[in-house]
């Protein structure tokens, strides 16, 4: 079905789009937040700024969507061109 063809199609771009962006972006933020820290000195960590949080919610979301995976699906896709296939038990 050509509808369904076009519709896995916006899927799949969206997805190497997204996962484009957080293997970058994990990266960087996590970077930025210690550069937060070791710029603002002891000042930084107080609990009345939070500046913490910043920190927290990058590794929050990058244990939740490990980049590594996201740059593994963005390799097999380079090469491929396809979804990399689910192990046959999956």
């Amino acid at each position: 079905d050509p509808g369904e063809d076009a519709a896995r199609a916006s899927v799949d771009e969206a997805e190497v789009a997204v996962s484009q962006a957080q293997v970058v972006s994990v990266d960087q933020v996590l970077r930025a937040a210690t550069h937060l820290f070791e710029v603002g000195g002891a000042s930084a960590t107080s609990a009345g700024r939070a500046l913490d949080r910043h920190w927290r919610n990058a590794r929050t979301i990058s244990s939740h969507n490990p980049a590594i995976y996201k740059a593994r699906f963005l390799g097999y896709w380079a090469v491929h061109g396809e979804r990399e296939p689910l192990p046959p038990d999956a």
